[in-house]
């Protein structure tokens, strides 16, 4: 359950990030501890810092990396 929750945020922050979109910086505060727990701690730092500064391409690449290496898609399941 915990990564199918964890799955569904990184998407909708992903879709943020796509759309420029300045409430993911919301949304990773709560994701960042998630991360945090699998290990994830520098990434999630690196993500909230690139999405403090609206870095939100780079933010987008370096979710798109965590995610694969977590084997979570970014794909909405429909």
């Amino acid at each position: 359950l915990f990564r199918s929750e964890l799955a569904k945020e990184l998407q909708q922050l992903a879709a943020l990030l796509a759309d420029d979109d300045a409430r993911a910086a919301k949304l990773v505060e709560g994701i960042a501890e998630k991360l945090r727990s699998l290990g994830q701690g520098s990434v999630s730092a690196q993500l909230q810092k690139l999405i403090g500064k609206y870095e939100f391409e780079d933010a987008l690449e370096k979710l798109k990396e965590t995610a694969k290496a977590l084997d979570v898609s970014l794909e909405i399941q429909g």
